[in-house]
């Protein structure tokens, strides 16, 4: 996921992030290991499922969009983020 797409996601309560500017540079955030294993939980984002696969995401972006497994609904520059559910439940039955 890219660095936008973090900001995004703390700024929407998604992810928890706390300041660290005490010990990183003035203005760091960072995600609490407790916030991301919830995240995980539910999301993955396309990145992460095109590793899994050892598939190239634009490939993967098209299979999943042409079997309608939908997306987290946020901006459209920022990462591809699906339900963890869906995205296995597309797995098994395509990959």
């Amino acid at each position: 996921m890219t660095i936008k797409t973090v900001g995004y996601l703390i700024q929407h309560g998604m992810l928890c992030g706390v300041d660290a500017s005490e010990q990183y540079r003035r203005g760091a955030t960072v995600v609490t290991i407790d916030s991301l294993a919830r995240f995980q939980e539910s999301f993955i984002s396309l990145g992460e499922f095109a590793e899994l696969v050892q598939r190239p995401q634009g490939e993967l972006s098209m299979k999943l969009r042409n079997a309608n497994v939908a997306l987290l609904a946020m901006p459209h520059d920022l990462s591809q983020i699906y339900w963890r559910e869906d995205v296995s439940a597309y797995a098994t039955t395509k990959i």
